[in-house]
């Protein structure tokens, strides 16, 4: 065989490498830890590679988007670091601050793209602001709170959107607009705001607290196979006193709340095919835990994620993935920004009863599957150099 030959057949080789199947993983937004995101594989119950590399220096990762072939990620807790990142996952290229300014983009929480815009919560500015998703650039101020109960844009926390309307959960807190925050007791509830004429109206109002406050934050919708009522959509939401609900999105009616006693609850992301709920536990700000609850009746809280180690510290973001995304880690050297300053959150000494998950052989008949295709890449090769 020729050099040429040779190298036509390493080229195949490579690329049949590189499609192969990322395992069933769940990305972790490492808030106080590693400050990266982090993967954890659900079929051998390891921790793997950082997705996004400690040397980015993420100020506080929160929440995690995929998009094509990129990954975004919002962190920052002040007008200097507060931005998305975006991560080119074929090549592990990023810009740390893709998206940043804008009115006041201030500790930005949660995110959604639609439509060509990347539409993200400014938590320590009570806004809703939009950027454009090809470059970047600020595009508008979307909605914004007035300081009054009334304004509703009061802790915007994450998002989810839908048909044209964005679903935003509120913390019930107002900010300055300059990082400082005041607790003057306003609900802690859903809002609606239609995205093509900015009207806004309360969708879900303050559930009955399942512990000790109310404080709602990841929220998802399902529709089809993967709502759980026939002809409408379902909404689920985390709440970060220990709450999961779901609602009826048309009905808006709550189809069940869990309550997990004692636990401090980050955002949320789904598995429907396997119909898994997938949730960080901020257990303390040293460890954190992953829980897993029953889809379609919100029970069976399972720990499925330990770490005492610092591998998870205040572990808020959680992006559930299975797919063939390829990334490479990038070696671009560290920043110098300094960590936050920002007050811990009081940890709980609860814990959730750990029960032991069935063996998963999907892994197994994936691994057969990308062994027959590479041997028929090999064969291929050789046909096309002989």
């Amino acid at each position: 065989m020729s050099s040429s030959s040779l190298q036509r057949l390493s080229l195949i080789l490579l690329v049949g490498l590189s499609i192969a199947a990322r395992a069933k993983e769940l990305w972790l937004a490492n808030t106080r830890g590693s400050r990266s995101v982090v993967s954890y594989n659900l079929e051998t119950n390891e921790f793997g590679e950082d997705i996004v590399p400690a040397e980015a220096a993420l100020e506080e990762p929160d929440h995690m988007v995929v998009d094509g072939d990129y990954l975004y990620v919002s962190h920052g807790t002040s007008s200097a670091t507060s931005g998305i990142l975006r991560m080119n996952m074929l090549d592990g290229t990023y810009d740390k601050n893709f998206i940043s300014g804008g009115s006041n983009l201030l500790r930005p929480f949660g995110f959604a793209i639609y439509n060509g815009l990347i539409y993200v919560a400014s938590f320590r500015s009570d806004e809703i602001l939009s950027y454009d998703l090809a470059t970047g650039d600020f595009v508008e101020q979307v909605a914004v709170g007035d300081g009054t109960a009334e304004g509703l844009i009061n802790g915007p926390n994450q998002m989810a959107i839908h048909d044209g309307v964005l679903y935003l959960t509120t913390q019930g807190s107002v900010a300055d607009g300059v990082g400082g925050i005041d607790w003057p007791g306003y609900p802690s509830q859903i809002v609606a705001i239609d995205l093509a004429t900015g009207d806004k109206e309360i969708f879900v109002p303050q559930p009955e607290a399942l512990g000790a406050f109310v404080s709602l934050l990841g929220i998802e919708i399902g529709c089809g196979d993967d709502s759980l009522v026939d002809d409408d959509c379902t909404m689920y939401t985390s709440d970060y006193a220990g709450g999961l609900r779901s609602y009826a999105l048309m009905s808006k009616v709550l189809l069940y709340a869990t309550y997990g006693e004692g636990a401090k609850f980050g955002a949320l992301s789904i598995d429907f095919d396997e119909g898994y709920i997938y949730i960080p536990w901020v257990v303390d700000e040293a460890s954190g835990a992953v829980l897993q609850f029953d889809l379609v009746t919100g029970e069976n809280m399972t720990v499925v994620v330990e770490s005492s180690d610092g591998a998870l510290a205040r572990p808020v973001g959680v992006l559930f993935r299975d797919d063939d995304a390829v990334f490479v880690s990038t070696t671009e050297e560290p920043t110098t920004e300094e960590p936050t300053t920002e007050e811990p959150i009081e940890s709980t000494e609860e814990s959730a009863t750990t029960t032991e998950e069935p063996t998963d052989e999907s892994a197994v008949s994936r691994n057969a599957v990308l062994s027959t295709l590479l041997a028929c890449i090999v064969i291929v090769a050789i046909t096309m150099t002989s």
